[in-house]
């Protein structure tokens, strides 16, 4: 399931005030991947020792996402230090 926000913007014809609308405060980023992708993702790379290219082509077979390994790599860090692992 993919689900696209987007926030309209409009500026007024008389006072020329623009408006935007705002986001859900858990969308952060213009692109990004819910937990269960994130999820498999992580399983694959961590407990499964994929490399990252054969995961991006696993993600690829399976789900039809192009996942660059900068995404990957924000992935685990965010997971690491979620889990205190930085701290070791």
């Amino acid at each position: 399931m993919v689900t696209e926000h987007r926030a309209h913007q409009c500026r007024c014809a008389g006072c020329g005030t623009q408006t935007k609308a705002a986001f859900p405060k858990d969308v952060s980023a213009p692109v990004q991947y819910g937990g269960r992708i994130t999820a498999a993702a992580l399983y694959l790379l961590h407990f499964q020792l994929l490399p990252e290219h054969g995961l991006a082509e696993a993600m690829e077979d399976m789900f039809g996402l192009h996942l660059a390994s900068a995404a990957i790599a924000a992935m685990s860090r965010r997971c690491g230090r979620r889990s205190g692992a930085e701290s070791l």
